[in-house]
């Protein structure tokens, strides 16, 4: 058979579902951790399709440090510098995709949403997809 590189292939080496299940990943998000998001949002997000980002940093990130921030999401990049913000991010990567976040006050001339409730849910669908990886 051909893939879609006009290359002969077979097809398990096309796609291989068990492999992609199991931490393989995609600008840094797994495709356990896009399938949560995905079931979380009611099919709405597919954060791979949309090419949002996932990069794991540290702490001492200029970027992080210039909001006062442990880990952040912005414009389609979630910036982690503490692991245990990575499902929560990533949430906010879908709560972006979704059109829920608007900009509500300023740090160092950066928009920031402070919302609570877009906070609890990131919590909350955040502890989740931690558990998918």
């Amino acid at each position: 058979e051909e893939n879609l590189l006009g290359a002969s292939s077979n097809v398990s080496a096309v796609f291989n579902p068990t492999a992609q299940l199991k931490g393989e990943s995609v600008n840094g998000i797994t495709h356990a951790e896009n399938h949560t998001v995905k079931e979380l949002s009611g099919g709405k997000v597919d954060l791979h399709e949309a090419g949002a980002k996932v990069e794991n940093t540290t702490s001492s990130d200029s970027r992080l440090q210039s909001v006062g921030a442990r880990s952040m999401a912005v414009q389609g990049q979630a910036i982690v510098g503490d692991s245990r913000d990575r499902g929560h991010e990533i949430w906010h990567l879908a709560q972006q995709e979704m059109d829920m976040v608007k900009p509500t006050t300023m740090v160092n001339d950066t928009p920031v949403n402070d919302s609570v409730d877009l906070e609890n849910a990131a919590d909350k669908n955040g502890a989740v997809i931690n558990q998918a990886k």
